[in-house]
């Protein structure tokens, strides 16, 4: 499954929890969890250590960089103008 923006093995151009190998979508958006009607008590979930924000060192480049770089935008695609 994707995993949440800023996670290793991020994909911008796909839903957060989709299947990794899924094809990209045109509009991404934010994905909320839906209420669970089959199960009412659900199993909370395991915690894995949060990731570090991405820091952003050194000047900032003239478009975006891979996923996981400093100075990435995921609401841009990579290569695109950051402006």
């Amino acid at each position: 499954m994707n995993p949440p923006h800023g996670q290793p093995y991020h994909r911008c151009e796909i839903a957060v929890g989709a299947p990794i190998d899924s094809a990209p979508t045109q509009n991404v958006a934010p994905q909320q969890a839906a209420p669970s009607i089959l199960n009412p008590n659900p199993a909370p979930a395991v915690s894995a250590t949060p990731a570090a924000p991405v820091q952003a060192f050194g000047p900032k480049p003239a478009l975006n960089p891979a996923h996981g770089e400093p100075h990435h935008r995921c609401d841009l695609a990579v290569g695109a103008p950051l402006s």
